[in-house]
């Protein structure tokens, strides 16, 4: 066997970093301090400071996007609900507010970082939110991304300029004989004033054990959380443009793959669909928008009418577009091309209208007798995001237009809107 002589390796591009990604670093232990705070003492107001500059951050590590118009709607969707919860107008959502906040903070970095797959909101939502929630801290957490650059801010400022070691420690201990002499000025005055001596104790923290311990516990659990906050925001900044690309192209390519079912066959399983939804409503065709006229089937309340079926048809609808699905992404030919499958679906979508309707219907009819409760006006705003689901997705398969984005705003922004409450 010949021998091949061992080739030097290509070296490998030193490691450098920014002034934007070193501050961000700095910034991420007070971040992930000021969260665990704010979240395991149970004090809104330290969740709303956390909130703004968790803002800041994200502002000052992406000033080239700041005039990008969507980021600004999802980051006021954000102060929408923290600011509703915090004056205590969030009777409709609950504890599921809690949720709502990490997922628009999520997704505001993601908007305004401009790494969204589609360069916007669209039908990567899913994989957006895969690799905002997940993929992007965690693949930087435990890469030990900040230290990384915390390292290669301290190895500049040694590289640049060394440190006096005598300057340094005189400066440390002029600093320790000034918080002497305050705290001495303090106890006097103290002694010469109760009421400000009440307020100076405010002012200084209880060293006790138990504090101690408290604040030990509350340190080490920031540290993963400044990470995941770091490798949020400094991750999508070091993303390439390229990668979101990519992944959109394989995305697109592996559902390419799935066309292999002829349009007839699925001609005749949605014509199946489309009777038995017909079917249905010719036996509900005397009361099935009774709601309307109040015209309640024999031996119904108006609780019982309301509530029969409603959730049910909700089902149907999310059923629905899952077929839609499945016959958008496997057909061979695309189903705005065969004019026979293209009024079937939009046929499917007239009936999942009537659906939403219907069980809209219901609900204000019960909203209307014994009036608003969370719950009610949770289940119509899910009503009235299917029902305007089915219209934009009748006008995409029409026109081609996209239309994932005005879908996912009015979600969003309803959704937020209804903390108002």
């Amino acid at each position: 066997m010949p021998e091949y002589p061992n080739l030097p390796s290509a070296p490998q591009p030193e490691f450098s970093s920014c002034k934007r990604e070193l501050l961000s670093a700095l910034f991420s232990y007070g971040l992930g301090f000021l969260y665990v705070e704010a979240v395991f003492a149970d004090r809104p107001l330290l969740l709303a400071l956390f909130a703004a500059a968790f803002a800041a951050v994200g502002l000052f590590h992406f000033p080239e996007n700041v005039k990008q118009k969507e980021h600004w709607v999802w980051l006021g969707c954000l102060l929408l609900c923290l600011g509703c919860s915090l004056w205590g107008r969030n009777r409709v959502w609950g504890e599921y507010t809690f949720l709502f906040l990490h997922a628009f903070a999520i997704y505001w970095i993601m908007t305004l970082s401009g790494k969204l797959t589609d360069g916007e909101s669209s039908v990567f939502l899913p994989m957006d939110a895969l690799n905002g929630a997940i993929l992007l801290p965690f693949s930087n957490f435990f890469t030990f991304f900040r230290t990384r650059v915390l390292f290669w801010g301290i190895r500049r400022l040694r590289n640049g300029k060394r440190i006096d070691l005598t300057k340094a420690a005189a400066a440390l201990l002029a600093a320790a004989a000034a918080l002497c002499l305050f705290l001495n000025a303090g106890n006097l005055l103290s002694s010469a004033d109760a009421a400000f001596g009440a307020f100076f104790t405010t002012l200084l923290p209880s060293l006790n054990s138990e504090s101690l311990v408290n604040f030990f516990v509350k340190f080490l659990l920031s540290i993963p959380v400044g990470a995941y906050l770091y490798g949020l925001i400094a991750g999508a900044g070091r993303l390439s443009a390229e990668i979101p690309q990519k992944r959109k192209t394989s995305i697109l390519q592996s559902l390419a793959r799935l066309r292999h079912v002829p349009n007839g066959v699925w001609i005749g399983l949605l014509a199946c669909f489309i009777l038995l939804y017909l079917l249905f409503f010719g036996f509900q065709a005397r009361y099935a928008f009774g709601a309307f006229t109040r015209t309640l089937p024999q031996d119904f309340t108006v609780a019982e009418y309301a509530r029969q079926g409603f959730f049910e048809l909700c089902r149907v609808m999310v059923l629905n577009f899952s077929l839609l699905w499945l016959i958008l992404a496997s057909t061979v030919r695309p189903v705005r091309e065969d004019r026979p499958l293209l009024c079937l679906c939009t046929a499917l979508l007239a009936e999942s209208l009537l659906f939403a309707v219907n069980a809209l219907s219901k609900l204000l009819l019960y909203i209307d007798c014994f009036g608003f409760t969370p719950l009610r006006l949770q289940s119509f705003w899910l009503v009235c995001v299917l029902l305007m689901a089915c219209i934009l997705q009748i006008i995409s398969l029409w026109t081609g237009r996209k239309t994932a984005k005005l879908w996912i705003l009015f979600s969003g922004i309803s959704l937020s809107l209804l903390h108002l409450y």
